[in-house]
């Protein structure tokens, strides 16, 4: 069996108690309980320094009863009124079975930390994706580019302050989007006839 929130979260405490910014008794304790109740929607975390985000996580990875050896997830969250992007880096114990979470909060104006690719190749995508859509620089990336949108979007489409462009070199976009737009007439009937063929079906009309 893996290590619970407390004993982990301890564990890093610790450790590299400079390192990060410490997590409440009643943070760990209200994780310990969320998880008893629903695993799925929680896992335990620490809140690392940005500068201090290579160091908590190489130690995360080599630490032989931790060996968080898997990155399966990188998500972030827009907290504009707190002037921040926090950066989620969600890992996995293959060898122990247990789950952690590392969060970094970044400087919205400015978002830099450090890649992770050299400790888990799997953030290759996953630091792109958040340059995409968040505007997050992962400083020695071997390859940060866009992944979702073309190399000539502008703006970072999930943060919460983002406005859709009217159009991108002449197609609508977002919510400037007509049914139909820009779709051959031959290609309107029969997309036409398959939403109605696809409705009766479900046993509801078509839209």
């Amino acid at each position: 069996m893996g290590l619970t929130a407390s004993e982990i979260v301890e564990r890093v405490r610790a450790a590299l108690p400079d390192d990060i910014i410490v997590a409440t008794e009643d943070d760990v304790a209200e994780a310990d309980e969320t998880k008893k109740k629903a695993p799925e929607t929680i896992d335990p975390f620490v809140l690392a320094k940005p500068e201090s985000l290579r160091k908590v996580c190489e130690w995360l990875c080599y630490e032989p009863d931790l060996r968080f050896d898997l990155l399966h997830c990188i998500s972030n969250i827009d907290y504009p009124d707190r002037n921040v992007i926090q950066v989620i880096y969600h890992l996995d114990s293959i060898r122990h079975k247990h789950t952690f979470t590392v969060k970094v909060d970044l400087d919205r104006a400015d978002p830099k930390v450090e890649s992770m690719v050299p400790l888990w190749p799997a953030a290759d995508w996953h630091e792109r994706e958040s340059f995409d859509l968040m505007g997050v620089i992962h400083t020695g990336h071997p390859n940060l580019k866009r992944i979702l949108c073309a190399d000539d979007w502008v703006g970072h489409p999930l943060r919460k302050d983002y406005e859709f462009p009217e159009e991108y070199h002449g197609i609508p976009c977002g919510p400037y989007v007509t049914e139909y737009a820009n779709i051959p007439p031959e290609h309107e009937v029969w997309l036409k006839e398959f939403e109605a063929e696809d409705a009766a079906k479900r046993g509801g009309p078509s839209s």
